[in-house]
């Protein structure tokens, strides 16, 4: 683990997060990426837990893409953005369908 942490960014609302984390498969790679549902959390409570889970220093595992190991995270399990992502994404479609099917022809 090369870095894991949350700052105040004075331009943007609320707290962010970075880690950085180093792996060998043939060659180094550094990655950023924490979780399969990518950067984003419910709320800062669950964005503090996750960044305390990893110490600067750290042996961390890391989950790749054996065709493609540039594709990788820190947890595959944690999905739970996933599900806000596909629920933003089917109702953008419903309320897209129905503005256009309620529209004057």
């Amino acid at each position: 683990m090369l870095e894991s942490t949350q700052y105040k960014d004075p331009h943007r609302k609320g707290t962010h997060f970075r880690v950085r984390y180093e792996f060998h498969v043939g060659q180094r790679i550094e990655g950023s990426t924490p979780r399969v549902a990518g950067e984003w959390f419910w709320n800062n409570k669950q964005q503090t837990a996750f960044v305390a889970r990893y110490i600067p220093g750290q042996e961390v595992e890391v989950y790749y893409d054996p065709r493609d190991p540039t594709q990788n995270c820190l947890d595959r399990t944690d999905r739970s953005g996933i599900i806000v992502m596909w629920l933003l994404a089917v109702g953008g479609a419903v309320l897209a369908s129905s503005i256009l099917w309620l529209r004057p022809s």
